[in-house]
């Protein structure tokens, strides 16, 4: 058996799991904006979709891994991209509780961008931010889900 054929069997057992415990989730007894079902249940189909594409794509023996694409290679400088990656994480920590959202998911977006390779900071910082406001408003206006303020003391 292929590798790629046992990735996807394993995506697809997972994928069954989630949606089985999806299923027993019980009902809050009372009314709630946002029920514990439908996030759940649509990242459940969303793995069950990820999971037979990536069967049919082992079926057409294509691969679906860029791993096996001879072409393909790893990005130099990896413990330099860890740093990144790691700082971007620890500046999200840092600066939640004392900043907020917007700057903890900007500084962090940009870091992490930075650990992929990015070369443009002040549209990392752009899009991060932008991106950023668009969760919290997602979350907090839209959801009412509170994930604390986007800009400590302001929002």
């Amino acid at each position: 058996m292929r590798p790629t054929r046992l990735v996807g069997q394993l995506l697809l057992v997972f994928a069954l799991l989630s949606a089985w415990q999806v299923s027993v989730i019980p009902m809050p007894p009372v009314y709630a904006e946002v029920g514990p079902h439908p996030m759940p249940a649509a990242l459940s189909g969303l793995l069950l979709v990820l999971a037979l594409g990536y069967l049919l794509a082992d079926a057409r023996t294509r691969a679906p891994d860029a791993a096996h694409d001879p072409e393909e290679s790893a990005l130099p400088h990896a413990r330099r991209r860890t740093g990144w990656f790691a700082t971007g994480l620890l500046a999200f920590g840092v600066l939640l509780p004392t900043a907020g959202l917007g700057p903890a998911g900007t500084v962090a977006f940009a870091a992490i961008a930075r650990a992929f390779a990015s070369e443009r900071p002040l549209s990392d910082l752009a899009v991060g931010g932008a991106f950023t406001v668009v969760v919290w408003y997602v979350f907090a206006r839209l959801l009412g889900v509170q994930l604390g303020p986007l800009l400590r003391g302001w929002i």
